[in-house]
């Protein structure tokens, strides 16, 4: 799973380099990955794997969209959610507290500090570590009784 999303940042920061004409990016693009991408993948695959395995696959799949464009996408005024904030698996904290990417429009006046971006990057491992082995404790529990 992040092979291939390594392949595909590395090929867009190429091609921007590429249209722009700035080779500048390309020693942007080895950090960002393990700062942005790769807690995310961890967040989102451990609630993946989990929820994959406690709920029917269709019911799991319409979720999962609605959770993507629920914690990305929706504008902070409209509703309650995940965008924005620390747990939010965009990568915009680490992205503009550590690599100095801008603060979007939809997130308003939002300050993000090197320390915060840090302590999204540990909340999000926090979290996926927590929900892997609370599923395993789960499973362990539940295998005698089967």
């Amino acid at each position: 799973m992040a092979l291939p999303s390594l392949v595909v940042e590395l090929l867009e920061t190429a091609f921007i380099a590429l249209t722009r004409g700035d080779w500048t990016l390309l020693p942007l693009a080895l950090p960002a990955f393990p700062l942005i991408v790769g807690p995310t993948l961890l967040f989102v695959g451990a609630f993946s794997v989990v929820c994959a395995e406690v709920m029917p696959i269709t019911l799991y799949t319409i979720l999962f969209v609605g959770y993507r464009f629920w914690a990305n996408l929706v504008v902070l005024a409209g509703l309650p959610t995940l965008n924005c904030t620390l747990l939010t698996p965009s990568g915009l904290y680490a992205r503009v507290g550590l690599l100095g990417g801008g603060v979007p429009p939809s997130c308003g006046g939002l300050s993000i500090t090197a320390a915060a971006a840090w302590a999204h990057i540990r909340l999000l491992l926090g979290v996926a570590i927590m929900v892997l082995v609370a599923a395993q404790t789960i499973v362990s529990w539940r295998a005698p009784r089967q």
